[in-house]
């Protein structure tokens, strides 16, 4: 869901009501790039193996943001539909860092977490999160995630606390001297990409003023491990397709 506050301003829309107006090709076009931003196209375009770490943002729901705060829960998940996978963790590696925003907040960053390696996507057996949990959470996420047929989840292996410091995303953004931009906070934001020097400034800023909870990273379990496994939706829809903007405002606020 989409989030009031000074920091948070719409990101304008590309194209227009005038671009489906025009031939049928434009149309096409136009379908194809509706809401889908620049954030968007970050998560599913090629990333180069010699990139420098990505800062991702996201707005959680309560009690998931303090969760992570509190170094209780320890990845972040989205569900996938039924022959469609979600994109926005797709292109996430590890050293990654992923900022968690409180949703009742006014966007005031909560924790980041270090991702830990690359994500792992449509998986069935979702006891391979409990073990990243509070054991008081595991009803509430299988809830959320009760009617996914599969899922995908990144792990941190390092998580910082920034609830002593109540300081605003675009307050973070300027003491690292990272640009400070129109963030549409629905679903994942890419808050830098290509700047090398921005998550080595984070990373000193948090050593220097969190508070930090480590864990080991750990090999992932195959998607395909059986167990408490999510019941596959019986109709067959094709292999599944990555797909970012359009899975956003359904995982606006994830677990």
């Amino acid at each position: 869901m989409a989030v009031a506050g000074e920091e948070v301003a719409a990101v304008e829309a590309e194209g227009g009501m005038a671009a489906e107006a025009r031939g049928a090709a434009a149309s096409t076009a136009g379908r194809k790039g509706r809401g889908k931003g620049k954030d968007a196209r970050n998560a599913t375009a090629a990333r180069p193996a010699d990139g420098p770490p990505w800062i991702v943002a996201k707005i959680l729901q309560p009690p998931w943001d303090s969760d992570v705060a509190n170094g209780d829960k320890r990845f972040e998940c989205v569900r996938n539909k039924p022959g469609r996978r979600c994109g926005q963790l797709t292109n996430l590696r590890a050293n990654d860092f992923f900022v968690i925003l409180g949703a009742e907040t006014s966007c005031t960053a909560m924790a980041v977490g270090r991702i830990g390696g690359p994500p792992e996507n449509d998986v069935r057996n979702k006891s391979v999160l409990y073990d990243a949990l509070m054991p008081v959470r595991k009803r509430a996420l299988d809830q959320y995630l009760k009617d996914a047929p599969t899922f995908n989840y990144v792990l941190f292996d390092q998580v910082y606390d920034l609830r002593p410091l109540r300081i605003k995303v675009a307050d973070l953004a300027v003491r690292i001297k990272m640009p400070v931009k129109a963030w549409h906070f629905q679903g994942l934001v890419h808050l830098s990409v290509n700047d090398r020097e921005a998550p080595e400034a984070l990373a000193r800023f948090l050593d220097a003023n969190c508070r930090a909870h480590t864990f080991p990273r750990v090999p992932a379990v195959p998607a395909t491990m059986g167990g408490d496994a999510v019941t596959v939706m019986a109709r067959a829809e094709g292999p599944a397709e990555a797909v970012a903007g359009e899975d956003a405002a359904e995982e606006a606020s994830g677990t």
